[in-house]
């Protein structure tokens, strides 16, 4: 669970909004819930994986591979969620945010980089976009990845070894 305080700026943006409920309008803070499915120390992805809204919506297109629960706002039947609303956008833009502080908080699970989108599919949604730009902002000089002694290092700082030379001369000399 991440609670979030809702900035003056995002405040503001919504108050003209009529899809926005009076009780979100007046809020100063909300949450966001990411969920995924740990076994035996192990993560799986969650390959039909909603956004979820306390309920669940029929929302999988972006292709997460984890859970979200957060005051999405939905369409009438609660299936879909409105992709063009500032509300909605700010979530995006939270959720893209704080992936990775929870991706990094499950790094003694294995399997906790799996979470992470493999790419941007639709640069035509809004949400997305605001999603991935937070994301690729909170990646830069952020140690999440799990080096070979155990450290957190940062995505600049990792070498992968697709020739097999490290297993012949040692991580350590690599």
């Amino acid at each position: 669970d991440y609670i979030i305080d809702i900035p003056a700026e995002t405040k503001e943006a919504i108050q003209n909004e009529k899809l926005v409920p009076a009780k979100l309008k007046e809020a100063t803070k909300t949450k966001i819930t990411f969920a995924a499915k740990i076994e035996d120390g192990i993560i799986y992805t969650i390959t039909d994986a909603v956004l979820y809204t306390y309920l669940p919506t029929k929302v999988d297109e972006f292709g997460f591979k984890f859970l979200v629960n957060a005051d999405f706002l939905t369409t009438a039947s609660r299936e879909q969620i409105h992709f063009k609303n500032i509300w909605n956008r700010f979530l995006f833009t939270q959720i893209g945010g704080l992936l990775l502080d929870w991706i990094k908080s499950l790094s003694n699970y294995k399997g906790a980089l799996s979470l992470l989108p493999s790419k941007a599919d639709d640069t035509d949604n809004l949400l997305c976009n605001d999603f991935c730009k937070a994301l690729v902002q909170s990646i830069s000089g952020k140690p999440f990845i799990k080096g070979h002694k155990g450290e957190l290092i940062a995505i600049d700082e990792i070498m992968i070894d697709k020739s097999g030379l490290s297993k012949i001369i040692g991580k350590d000399l690599f």
